[in-house]
C-alpha cells in the first residue's frame, strides 16, 4: 500500500507540472509573459525536473506513511490483570505475526494492518501459569471503522486440573476450543505427564460445537468436561463429539461429561469406539464415557437426509460404546428420516445405545420428555455388550 501510494503522489505532481508548461504556452505572443514563467519555473526546479514542492511533498508523504496510525485498519485492545508477563504473541490465521506491548497499567493497543478477513489469537504467558487465549475474528472491508476491544485477561496458576474457560473473562480460555487447542499444544511439546485433564465451563451461552477426539486420539486417558452454573453448548451441527479412532492409543481411558446444558440445530452428544475389525466378539473398550446431570434438548434436525461415516442415529445422544448417561434431563428433541434410505440416521429423537464392548454401558435415572424419532422417541438400545437401563422417567 505505501509504495502505490507514494507512486500515485508523485505522478499528480507530473500532470500539475504539464499543466503548467501548457499554461506557458498560452502566454504566445506576450514575450514577456513566457520569459517571466519561464524564468521563475527553472528556478524553482530540482535536478530531478520537479518543482521543489514535489518533492517536499513526497517527503512529507513518507513520514506520515512511517507512523503506523496512519496505516492501521483497526486497532485490538485490552487490558491485562498482571504486568508480570513472559511473552505476549499476536498469531494472524495460525501464524506467528508479532509481539505486542502492555503499558504499565496493564492496557494494550494493537495497531491491524492486514486488508484481508483473519482470526486472530492473542497468547499471553507467564511462568508458572496457564497461558491465556484471547480469539478475534475479523471480517475486512473498504471502510473499515470497527475497533475490537477483548475481555480483560487473568492469569491463573498453571493446574491442567482446572483450567477454567468464561466468555466473561473469568478464566483462562474465552472458549473451550482455545482451551482444547492448549490442551494439544501442551501434549505435543512433551511436557505432559499424563495427570488428569479437567476443564471447567463457566456460567455463560458458548456458540461452539466442541470436538473431544483429538484429546483421545492423543493418548489422554483421564479427562472431564465440567459445567458451572448455568453453562450452555449451544453448536452448529453438533454440540460435543467424541469419535475414539480404532488405532486409538487410549487405553483404559475414562472421559467425564457433567452438568452441562446443550442446545442447537444438530445433534447433541455423539459418541463412537471404533473397536476394530472383529465385530462377531465383545472387545475391551479404549474409552469409558459417562454423561452425568446434563440437559440436552431442542435438537430438531427435522427431515433427515444426509450420509455419511460415522453413523449417528440420534437427536440428542448418540453412544456407541462403554460409560453411562445418569440423571440427565432429555427433552423435546426432534428427528426423523425423509425415506427409508436415511432410517438408519434417525432412530430416537433421545437416545441411541449400541454396545458391543466387554464393559457394561448404564443408562439410568434420566427424565425423557417430549422426543420423536423414526423408529423410538425416547430410547432405542442395542449390540452384544451388556446394557442396564433402569429408574428413567419416559
Amino acid at each position: 500500500m505505501r509504495q502505490i501510494f507514494i507512486t500515485l503522489l508523485a505522478l499528480v505532481p507530473c500532470l500539475l507540472i504539464a499543466i503548467t508548461r501548457t499554461v506557458v504556452k498560452d502566454c504566445s505572443g506576450r514575450n514577456t509573459c513566457i520569459q517571466t514563467v519561464l524564468t521563475d519555473s527553472y528556478q524553482g526546479y530540482t535536478a530531478l525536473g520537479y518543482p521543489e514542492w514535489v518533492e517536499d511533498n513526497i517527503s512529507s508523504a513518507d513520514f506520515w506513511l512511517d507512523e503506523i496510525e496512519n496505516r492501521t485498519v483497526c486497532t485490538i485492545s485490552g487490558h491485562v490483570n498482571d504486568n508480570d508477563l513472559s511473552q505476549k504473541i499476536m498469531y494472524l490465521n495460525g501464524q506467528e505475526y508479532q509481539d505486542f506491548t502492555i503499558n504499565t497499567e496493564g492496557n494494550y493497543t494493537i495497531p491491524y494492518l492486514y486488508t484481508r478477513d483473519a482470526e486472530i489469537r492473542l497468547l499471553f504467558k507467564k511462568s508458572g501459569c496457564l497461558p491465556s487465549y484471547r480469539d478475534i475474528s475479523i471480517s475486512y472491508n473498504n471502510a473499515m471503522l470497527q475497533d475490537y476491544t477483548v475481555s480483560n485477561v487473568n492469569m491463573y496458576a498453571f493446574n491442567l486440573n482446572d483450567i477454567r474457560v468464561s466468555n466473561a473473562g473469568n478464566g483462562s480460555f474465552v472458549t473451550i476450543k482455545a482451551a482444547i487447542d492448549f490442551i494439544i499444544e501442551h501434549v505435543n511439546s512433551g511436557l505432559y505427564t499424563g495427570e488428569a485433564i479437567r476443564i471447567r465451563v463457566l456460567p455463560g451461552t458458548y456458540p461452539e460445537s466442541v470436538d473431544l477426539s483429538p484429546l483421545a486420539n492423543l493418548g489422554i486417558t483421564n479427562f472431564s468436561l465440567v459445567g458451572v452454573g448455568n453453562a450452555i453448548i449451544n453448536g452448529d451441527g453438533y454440540g460435543i463429539k467424541l469419535v475414539v479412532d480404532a488405532y486409538s492409543p487410549c487405553n483404559g481411558a475414562v472421559y467425564n461429561i457433567n452438568s452441562l446444558k446443550i442446545t442447537g440445530s444438530g445433534r447433541g452428544i455423539i459418541f463412537k469406539d471404533y473397536l476394530g475389525d472383529e465385530t462377531e466378539n465383545v472387545q475391551a473398550p479404549h474409552l469409558t464415557l459417562h454423561i452425568n446431570n446434563c440437559t440436552i434438548y431442542e435438537f430438531d434436525s427435522g427431515s433427515f437426509s444426509g450420509t455419511g461415516d460415522p453413523i449417528f442415529s440420534a437427536a440428542a445422544i448418540h453412544f456407541e460404546g462403554a460409560g453411562s448417561i445418569t440423571s440427565c434431563h432429555i427433552q423435546d428433541n426432534d428427528i426423523y428420516a425423509s425415506s427409508n434410505t436415511y432410517s438408519l440416521y434417525c432412530q430416537a429423537g433421545g437416545v441411541y445405545i449400541c454396545n458391543n464392548s466387554s464393559s457394561i454401558t448404564e443408562v439410568k435415572n434420566n427424565v425423557f420428555t417430549n422426543n420423536q424419532g423414526s423408529l423410538s422417541g425416547g430410547l432405542v438400545a442395542k449390540g452384544m455388550g451388556q446394557i442396564l437401563i433402569s429408574d428413567n422417567e419416559f
